[in-house]
């Protein structure tokens, strides 16, 4: 049944997320050419979806890519490969049209991947994960994930893309209500579900789940 349920786009998500990284790392050109510039964003407006994939370091990159295939597997085994991509490049979009106005410029997958997040907290609101290193139900680490980034973002704290988070954050939960009737928490889990359920535990027991 695992290997009927499973579905690959997430993966392939994050593996075209690691493809463009290298290929950042060997020109560095390619991110300057394609990452989010605030005064252009319209004039040149593909640059709005080709930040969503690029990523300012490694560490950047793999904070992302860890929330991205550990939310990502689950909402697209709950809602479907279609769907699920629907839901992480439009959320990315709004997320960089958004930061536009904020931001003199900006790349990352932060905002597509709040959008899943934003949806599975209204799908799997009491699903339960990790958040420096402590306990809560989904429901939960969304007001806490909110906290953080509206006060970031109006205390204008370091670099992280606050303002993107929020945004992507929004859209998801936009999405999670327009879905809920069809995949909401009263509908059964896959045995797909179940087993990434069980890994998301299993692995954030022993990693602290950054953004």
């Amino acid at each position: 049944m695992f290997k009927q349920n499973f579905r690959f786009s997430t993966i392939i998500l994050a593996i075209i997320i690691f493809l463009v990284f290298i290929i950042q790392v060997i020109d560095s050109s390619f991110t300057e050419s394609y990452k989010l510039v605030g005064n252009e964003a319209f004039e040149r407006s593909w640059i709005l979806f080709t930040s969503i994939f690029l990523h300012g370091s490694l560490e950047h990159l793999l904070y992302n890519l860890f929330a991205l295939v550990l939310f990502g597997i689950i909402l697209e085994n709950i809602i479907g490969s279609k769907r699920f991509i629907f839901v992480f490049l439009l959320s990315g979009l709004i997320a960089s049209v958004i930061s536009s106005f904020f931001y003199n410029s900006a790349l990352g997958a932060s905002g597509a991947i709040f959008g899943v997040m934003g949806t599975l907290i209204i799908l799997r609101p009491n699903m339960s994960i990790w958040v420096y290193m402590i306990p809560m139900p989904m429901y939960i680490a969304g007001i806490v994930y909110f906290v953080i980034n509206f006060f970031g973002a109006y205390l204008g704290i370091g670099s992280t893309g606050y303002v993107a988070h929020l945004s992507g954050l929004g859209v998801g939960l936009i999405f999670g209500l327009n879905y809920r009737k069809k995949f909401g928490e009263h509908r059964t889990y896959t045995a797909t579900n179940e087993w990434v359920d069980k890994y998301l535990d299993e692995y954030e027991r022993k990693n602290k789940l950054r953004k």
